[in-house]
């Protein structure tokens, strides 16, 4: 099979229906866009026929699925039939099917319609002995009079399939070239895309903001509690920014992103590709194939693109591969012009994508993008949180944006009036169903637009022609709370889709039809039925891609999640697991966080525990540091406006001689300053060199080098050019730098090449490990390093191959051994060996080679030169100790003996300032400290505490911090403390949590001399909360030994923030210290909560209900009497688990007695839990 054929058949699995061989759903996404657009210059139109087979679940239920399989085909053949002519049928879900048939008008789609009727009718269908006469009703849209774009005419034909069944079934309805279609069945269409009131401040932001001169370094952000309206705020910025900008990448934020690394990225790019498909097919053909091999199996309207197979694709790329392929094609969508980045949810956006994103922030270099962000939020304390959160991803955001915060507040009686007004045409509620609208729903959109679409389900609203009819709602049919809403929702459905949905909830957020499929047992399509029936509902909501589904809020898959019992999760759960191994095509690393959310959830925590640490690497893995970040970007941003081009031979030949003159010029600026005029011939021969490429043959030219070959713009030089030895000398050379090569860029300037080889002058361990910084501080804009990056776990440091490379430079011998055979303490003339080794490197040198051998001859070489040449030799060899012999001398045989100190020194002017001032060194003070000798410590001490506190602190927390003993360590400190409140407020404050464990430990070891200063307690509060765990262990120890009772405010807000094990750790301090006051903080972690909320984590109110029975208090009896008791289903209180069960029951048992006590225990007693039972005593 040819590449060609290969591609197509790949194309026909992608868009074909496996039951009946017609289009699918996901044709209609990817390709029917380009359909009509093709229609669009032609002028002409299209219609849009959608069928839905009348009665097709009695058909199913009566005769069983398999004859309404036969039933679905014997459809389809129906449809190719009659628009073999002109027309393309696509099955799109369950008994839904479609058609879209180019220039035709009104009149004629509902011709065609009818003649579909009458085949129907008169082309019966056998269901075993029995024939029957199968019926559909029709709705049709046309564009582009009724639309523009595939969703537009999908919806307004469904509209019109809608009327059709409602006025009988088995006709054809056309929507109407003026007014509109009301359905008040039908929810998605009326309340769907419903108005935004109340927000007239942020919409003439939106609209200012994302124009032509919107300002790229404002970051805004839209803040509000559930229900606010702030997705339907992103939905209209983004028609703003489609209207005006090039283009808009929505990010809509949900929590299985945040196992998913640069997830949204890919799926934001995705939407967006699939709705542009020439910006996409722009986009694939500028991106190299290096990045296409990288993207091409995670962006999935790429699925259908063309790839030679010779390069294949890299199914497992590292984190730089990820970052630098998503970075170029942002580059080269930024190229179309301003753009927009909409990030939904802004706070369940894996952290990789975040930090991509970041990188265009605020960026000068080309188009700029403009940013727009919400977060869900529930108070103040949250919102801090959250957007602290947020910009430890975003750092240019942090350090360079504006934020500007947006906080939805509560909708007032006009807006509730005018959104009423708005959605019905201008029909109006009564004054009181106005106000008990607004008192029950709190000014919460969300709870508005689900009353109304209660209202609507119940037929309280109602259609008179073609006007809403609202004055048969009643006072008491709004609804008092949203349990109420919920419950009625439930009570609509049948009990086979909520059983689905029920299973969908087990998935978490994203649904994957297929994967529900296998976990629930039924058929594909009747899946795919149900969540039909499930969108049109409002519950759940289709992504980008045509594979998977959302639920519309996070509270509807909180009460599906709910309705199963705890065995039931447990066996979904496991399921589910196995099923998203299967679906992972052996890819696990990909998938390796939701294993682990399932294995967790199913009981399994061994599996759990071990995938997720697994997945912690994988993310640390994936996140690379911020100087990484950088330079990657710089190389990207820059070499996305120079190409690379192919090179002739001789241009070949000639980059080997630009190669061999960047070689001279950086050894000539190692031996000579800058101004030396060898130094500017050299680099102005190298920049001639170079000029004659960034000239007219290539707007770049990178020089890479490995131990065997150089290779320049990607190509080796001709056989008979290559010098293996210029190869090796600078592969050496470069690698002890942590460089492979390096890129040129056209536009590059003498000063900058001279700045860039000055680098090379260093110590290599000066520069290797900072070239992100270097690049950035020297502002190199034409000359990019290309570095060895290894990001390794846990670190991001710089490691070539593991191991620690030595510069293989110009004072090695011919057998590697550099060192030197006598004592490296003694110094070491300049000899015969330094001599010939001299001579090896002066024969490297050309323009320099007769002056520096006459100099030598002469001997009129001055110390400063010669001494610059020594140094030279000992940086690349470690060579130690060389002496400089004066131009009159001659080495000696023997070492000369050192002459006196009054010989050395008789020349010299004395300095006795600065003796004195060494003298009074505060350091040298603190060393008197480890003095052996009691009365030295003592003096040194006293000594110590009258200098001032500005000279003594910072070295005294050196000493505390370091390595010292403790007893050096505690009488630095207690210098301190003498010395007063000031001087302790002074160290207090150098202490933060950023230092290292081991510092932090040293510090903790001798904080409760300090005990007395307010600040102290603050200080370790603040370390437990993001210190490293060694330390946060040490303040632990150090509280448990504190028995002042201010202890306990700070050991309460430490509970109230902390997480995890560390909020396991404080509870076992207020048990210990007995903190009575922090009872109403336990309590609140073992409160009932609704079915549709979620629950505290159940380890920890296990162990607050045993903290709790510890305590004694009365005052925590009615919290456990609801953590023990069961809840009836009509209170909508979730039933806490067994094991919370128990323990609140025994800590029940510790408190005195009471008669409502004694009557929960003496029901308990039959409980069906036998460890509630077993707790109770029975």
């Amino acid at each position: 099979m040819t590449q060609s054929d290969a591609h197509k058949e790949l194309l026909k699995l992608l868009y074909t229906d496996e039951l009946t061989h017609l289009y699918n759903r996901r044709y209609l996404k990817e390709q029917i866009p380009k359909y009509l657009a093709q229609a669009q210059q032609r002028d002409l139109t299209v219609a849009f026929f959608m069928f839905d087979m009348d009665n097709f679940k009695g058909i199913n239920d009566t005769y069983g699925h398999q004859t309404g399989d036969s039933a679905l085909v014997h459809f389809a053949k129906i449809l190719v039939n009659t628009f073999k002519k002109g027309g393309i049928p696509i099955r799109y879900a369950g008994d839904e099917f479609m058609v879209i048939s180019l220039g035709i008008d009104k009149n004629k789609a509902k011709q065609l319609g009818e003649v579909v009727e009458e085949k129907l009718r008169n082309t019966p269908f056998n269901a075993g002995n029995e024939q029957l006469k199968l019926q559909c009703s029709i709705g049709v849209s046309l564009f582009p009079g009724d639309g523009e774009n595939v969703d537009t005419l999908f919806e307004k034909a469904d509209e019109a399939l809608y009327i059709a069944k409602h006025q009988g079934k088995g006709r054809v309805c056309i929507y109407p070239d003026s007014g509109k279609l009301l359905t008040p069945e039908k929810l998605d269409s009326v309340l769907a895309s419903p108005y935004i009131v109340g927000r007239d401040e942020i919409l003439k932001f939106i609209e200012n903001h994302f124009s032509h001169h919107g300002d790229n370094r404002i970051f805004p952000i839209i803040l509000g509690k559930d229900g606010t309206g702030k997705t339907r705020l992103i939905k209209y910025a983004q028609k703003i920014v489609e209207k005006n900008l090039a283009f808009c990448l929505h990010c809509k934020g949900y929590p299985f992103w945040q196992v998913e690394p640069y997830g949204i990225a890919f799926s934001a790019l995705s939407s967006f590709f699939e709705k542009n498909t020439a910006i996409s097919d722009k986009v694939f053909k500028e991106l190299e194939d290096e990045f296409k091999r990288v993207l091409k199996p995670r962006i999935y309207a790429w699925d259908n693109k063309e790839f030679p197979e010779d390069i294949g694709v890299d199914m497992e790329p590292d984190n730089v591969e990820l970052f630098k392929a998503l970075m170029r094609v942002l580059m080269i969508l930024r190229e179309s012009g301003k753009g927009a980045i909409l990030l939904d949810d802004a706070d369940q956006i894996d952290k990789a994508s975040l930090q991509l994103f970041d990188a265009m922030f605020a960026d000068e270099e080309s188009a700029e993008i403009l940013f727009l962000a919400t977060i869900n939020v529930k108070d103040s304390a949250e919102e801090d949180e959250k957007i602290l959160s947020l910009l430890s991803s975003m750092r240019k955001v942090s350090d360079n944006g504006e934020l500007k915060k947006f906080n939805l507040k509560p909708l007032k009686r006009e807006h509730i009036r005018q959104f009423i007004a708005k959605v019905f045409d201008g029909a109006q509620l009564k004054e009181e169903l106005e106000d008990r609208l607004l008192h029950n729903s709190g000014g919460n959109p969300l709870f508005v637009v689900e009353t109304l679409s209660f209202l609507l389900q119940n037929n309280k609203i109602q259609t008179e022609g073609d006007k809403w009819n609202l004055a048969n709602i009643e006072t008491k049919d709004i609804p008092t709370n949203m349990d109420d809403l919920l419950t009625e929702r439930l009570m609509n459905m049948d009990e086979e889709s909520i059983n689905v949905l029920k299973l969908a909830s087990i998935l978490g957020e994203q649904i994957n039809p297929h994967q529900l499929s296998e976990l629930s047992g039924l058929k594909f399509q009747q899946v795919m039925d149900i969540l039909g029936n499930a969108k049109r509902a409002l519950l759940i909501e289709e992504t980008p891609n045509p594979e998977e589904y959302i639920f519309a809020h996070r509270l509807d898959r909180s009460v599906f999640y709910s309705l199963l019992s705890e065995e039931e999760k447990e066996k979904y759960h496991a399921l589910a697991a196995e099923i998203e191994k299967k679906h992972s095509g052996g890819a696990l690393e990909r998938v390796v966080g939701r294993l682990a959310y399932h294995y967790q959830s199913a009981g399994q925590l061994d599996k759990a525990s071990r995938l997720f640490s697994s997945f912690k690497k994988q993310m640390e893995n994936v996140l690379i540091s911020e100087g990484t970040r950088k330079i990657l970007q710089k190389r990207i941003i820059t070499s996305s406006m120079a190409k690379e081009s192919p090179l002739e031979d001789a241009d070949l030949a000639n980059a080997v001689e630009t190669a061999r003159a960047f070689k001279v010029a950086m050894q000539n600026l190692r031996l000579y300053p800058r101004e030396n005029e060898n130094v500017k011939k050299s680099i102005e021969k190298f920049k001639e060199y170079l000029d004659g490429f960034l000239g007219q043959k290539t707007e770049a030219l990178s020089i890479s080098f490995t131990s065997e070959t150089m290779v320049f713009n990607g190509q080796p030089p001709p056989p008979n050019k290559t010098d293996p030895k210029l190869t090796q000398e600078m592969y050496s050379q470069l690698s002890s730098y942590g460089l492979q090569g390096l890129l040129f860029i056209r536009g590059v300037t003498f000063d900058e090449i001279v700045d860039f080889l000055e680098l090379f002058t260093m110590k290599p361990e000066e520069v290797a490990t900072r070239w992100d910084k270097i690049v950035e501080e020297k502002n190199f804009e034409h000359i990019l390093p290309d570095r060895k990056i290894f990001v390794a776990v846990g670190e991001h440091n710089i490691s070539l191959q593991e191991r620690e490379l030595v510069a293989q430079t110009i004072g090695e011998s011919e057998s590697g051994d550099a060192s030197s055979t006598q004592d490296e303490k003694s110094a070491q003339m300049l000899g015969e060996q330094q001599v010939e080794k001299i001579k090896k490197l002066v024969d490297e040198f050309k323009q320099d080679k007769q002056e520096l051998i006459q100099a030598l001859k002469s001997g009129k070489v001055d110390n400063s030169t010669m001494q610059r040449l020594i140094d030279l030799l000992e940086k690349s060899t470690g060579v130690p100790g060389t002496k400089v012999l004066q131009p009159q001398e001659t080495a000696p045989k023997e070492q000369q003996k050192p002459s006196s100190s009054e010989e050395r020194y008789k020349d010299v002017l004395p300095d006795v300032e600065l003796v004195r001032e060494s003298e009074v060194d505060i350091s040298l003070a603190f060393k008197d400290l480890t003095s052996p000798d009691t009365i030295t410590r003592a003096k040194a001490a006293a000594w110590l505490i009258k200098q001032d506190a500005d000279k003594v602190v910072p070295v005294a927390l050196e000493v505390i911090c370091s390595d010292t003993s403790i007893k050096v360590s505690k009488l630095a400190a207690a210098v301190v403390v003498k010395m007063g409140t000031q001087a302790v407020d002074m160290l207090l404050k150098k202490i933060h949590p950023g230092m290292s464990e081991q510092s932090l430990k040293n510090f903790i070891d001798v904080a409760d001399l300090f005990l007395e200063n307010p600040n102290l307690l603050p200080k370790l509060k603040e370390i437990i909360l993001v210190g490293s765990p060694g330390a946060v262990r040490k303040c632990f120890a150090l509280l448990r030994r504190i028995p002042s009772k201010a202890v306990n405010p700070i050991v309460i807000d430490l509970f109230e923030r902390a997480s995890g094990k560390m909020k396991l750790e404080v509870l076992t301090l207020i048990t210990e210290r007995n903190i009575k006051e922090a009872i109403p903080n336990l309590v609140e972690i073992i409160r009932p909560v609704k079915f549709w909320e979620q629950e505290q984590k159940i380890p920890l109110q296990v162990q607050v209900c045993r903290a709790l029975g510890i305590l004694k208090s009365p005052e925590s009896e009615d919290a456990l009497i609801d953590a023990a008791q069961i809840h009836k289903p009509w209170t909508m209180l979730k039933t806490k688990p067994d094991q919370v069960r128990a323990t609140a029951v025994w800590a029940l048992k510790q408190l005195p007695e009471s008669n409502r006590l004694n009557t929960l225990l003496e029901k308990l007693k039959t409980d069906k839990s036998s460890a509630v039972r077993k707790a109770v005593g029975t």
